[in-house]
């Protein structure tokens, strides 16, 4: 399943509308469509988000077969919830490795 398969069927899953999706990320309705039919390459930075919006781990958006979506276990929540707080307490700048 592509990326943007997915994208589509987690937000339908959720029951968002696409401008409510576009809305909670900041961008207009006709953004977010070409981001979910694929004419715009999709950002780590607005993955993330859109798992935030949608309630599941950043690996369900490139790893999921979402005909089957269910809701996270509370152990799956947990983890998840962990890895963002730690996401969120590391630097959004880090400097890149050199190569020495």
């Amino acid at each position: 399943m592509q990326v943007k398969d997915s994208i589509r069927k987690w937000r339908e899953h959720r029951g968002y509308k696409q401008q409510y999706m576009a809305g909670e990320l900041g961008i207009t309705q006709q953004a977010y469509q070409k981001l979910e039919s694929g004419q715009t390459k999709l950002q780590i930075d607005v993955a993330e988000k859109i798992a935030r919006i949608l309630d599941i781990p950043l690996a369900e958006i490139y790893i999921s077969d979402a005909s089957d979506a269910s809701p996270l276990t509370t152990k799956e929540r947990e983890l998840y919830e962990m890895v963002i707080r730690e996401k969120e307490k590391t630097p959004s700048s880090t400097k890149p490795l050199s190569n020495s």
